[in-house]
């Protein structure tokens, strides 16, 4: 089987189940765009969330430069989530889980020859919150997302700690 026919068969699954979703419910807000502060893209992600019946498909992203001691750090993030949404009305308990992906750059200013250095890790968090949305579509999330990430790209170690966010964003 070609990956074209897996693709046109998860879209066709997707796209029936959500069609099936919004019969049953009368709900037309399925979709989502949201800024999280904290929370699974670390500083901040810009993400797009999905409902299907009460699971949310979530995907997000992050970027961000600075300068750390005359050197350029850039650190890239995304976030991918998979929650469930438990009660009714606009105030809904939501849990979950997420992986993340980070990419950080390491360029020094100081010695040009020996280039920058690039680092690929991942990590991975739950999710408990809260989230509102209003009947206008206004969406506000509130959570709790413990982190496990790989600390140390050479060495294997993973390190857990504390975590959370805030989103704002709309919903149609």
């Amino acid at each position: 089987m070609t990956r074209l026919h897996v693709a046109i068969g998860v879209v066709w699954l997707i796209s029936t189940s959500t069609l099936s979703a919004i019969a049953q419910s009368g709900d037309l807000r399925h979709n989502a765009v949201f800024l999280e502060g904290l929370g699974s893209g670390g500083l901040y992600s810009i993400n797009y969330d999905r409902t299907i019946a009460s699971a949310c498909l979530r995907a997000g992203v992050s970027y961000a430069a600075f300068n750390v001691g005359g050197d350029r750090l850039t650190l890239v993030t995304a976030p991918a989530a998979v929650t469930y949404l438990f009660g009714t009305g606009p105030v809904r308990f939501e849990t979950g889980g997420a992986v993340m992906l980070f990419h950080w750059t390491l360029a020094p200013a100081s010695n040009l020859s020996v280039g920058p250095r690039l680092v690929w890790t991942y990590g991975a968090t739950a999710i408990l919150g809260l989230r509102y949305t209003s009947p206008a579509g206004f969406l506000f999330r509130l959570t709790f997302t413990p982190v496990i990430m790989r600390a140390d790209p050479d060495g294997g170690t993973f390190a857990p700690g504390p975590w959370g966010g805030a989103s704002l964003g709309y919903a149609f």
